[in-house]
């Protein structure tokens, strides 16, 4: 079989010819299917090479000018218009597409006389490394085979990952469906953008866009909540029976909520305390740690 290999990057590249003694040659890597060598060709991506379109792209033309303006009312987005597009990454420093394009381009020439490709992605739990290698497979109107293999960036593991490739379709490939709903679900976040921004500027902040998204957003309502309960405290005097030894060290029970022992009178924890043993703590062991 003909077999091209996709790596996530070059740093990664250069650890697979490292262990395959090349970026092209021989090797049994199908030894399932055939007694004989199989030739490989490395390629690498440079992360990903695709993004998601702007929101105004991925709804029905009817919706997209509202979709593109800055405002509350289409908030919160009916995700379900979504078509998810995707594009070949913008570089923001030069705003062209040129450099993913080619690198696109470069990867399709190069499976064009390929069996198999396998996947050679980072295969970090969060499946973004299938994510990287299923989208620039659609990109290039891949239909053929698809293999995936598992490894850490060493050459034993990857030479190891290379003796069991598996079979994967994109329908059911799990980690994939993961690495694509986490992608769609931080694409959905930019109304958390949107929103913060609107508001602060009502507000009379204006300092640009406000950048949130997955984990930005939880930690600004955390604060939020704290602030609130800030605000909201109230300072409620409280009375409890304590155990004073004679260097004047004081004894407390730890309160946990439902306890008992704090009282709002002071008569009810002076009665408490009357009920009390006066006991000296004694000391039962002792360790050095």
């Amino acid at each position: 079989m003909k077999v091209l290999i996709l790596c996530e990057k070059a740093t990664a590249m250069d650890t697979f010819a490292k262990a395959l003694k090349g970026r092209s040659g021989q090797k049994r890597i199908f030894a399932s299917l055939t007694d004989s060598p199989d030739e490989f060709q490395l390629t690498r991506a440079q992360g990903h090479l695709l993004e998601l379109a702007d929101p105004d792209q991925q709804v029905p033309s009817e919706q997209s000018e509202a979709y593109k303006k800055w405002t509350l009312d289409e908030i919160p987005w009916n995700y379900t218009n979504f078509k998810w597009i995707k594009r070949p990454i913008i570089d923001k420093r030069t705003n062209s597409d040129k450099n993913s394009k080619d690198l696109l381009e470069r990867i399709r020439k190069e499976a064009s006389d390929k069996d198999a490709v396998i996947i050679a992605t980072d295969t970090d739990p969060s499946g973004e490394g299938d994510v990287i290698g299923w989208e620039i497979l659609n990109y290039i109107g891949w239909n053929k085979k698809v293999y995936r293999i598992k490894f850490e960036d060493s050459v034993p593991s990857i030479l190891k990952g290379l003796e069991n490739p598996y079979e994967i379709i994109q329908a059911q490939h799990g980690r994939y469906m993961k690495g694509l709903s986490r992608q769609f679900y931080d694409f959905l976040t930019m109304q958390y953008t949107r929103v913060a921004t609107l508001l602060g500027r009502k507000q009379g902040y204006d300092y640009g866009v406000v950048r949130t998204g997955r984990l930005k957003a939880v930690i600004v309502g955390f604060i939020a909540k704290q602030w609130q309960e800030i605000d909201n405290y109230v300072k409620i005097p409280f009375y409890e029976a304590r155990y004073r030894d004679e260097n004047n060290y004081e004894y407390a029970r730890k309160y946990e909520v439902g306890d008992t022992f704090r009282h709002t009178d002071k008569n009810d924890a002076i009665a408490e305390a009357k009920t009390l043993t006066d006991d000296v703590p004694v000391l039962k062991e002792k360790k050095v740690k």
